[in-house]
């Protein structure tokens, strides 16, 4: 059985710096966002790798500001 892909996602805190993290859908980032929102949390995006291997923002997932 083939592994879900998984995604990149960066979570933005008002308390400390931005993290980037790997996981399988949009569900479980969110859920990663809010156990982690005692440091103040501010946003989620999805992250894209381009034809350079540079991660940039994509998409806005969820907005908590």
């Amino acid at each position: 059985m083939k592994d879900k892909e998984k995604k990149h996602y960066q979570v933005e805190y008002k308390t400390t710096a931005p993290c980037l993290i790997q996981l399988e859908s949009d569900e479980r980032a969110i859920q990663y966002a809010l156990d982690n929102r005692g440091k103040g949390l501010l946003k989620l995006f999805l992250m894209k790798i381009d034809n350079k291997g540079v991660i940039r923002k994509d998409k806005l997932i969820k907005d908590w500001n």
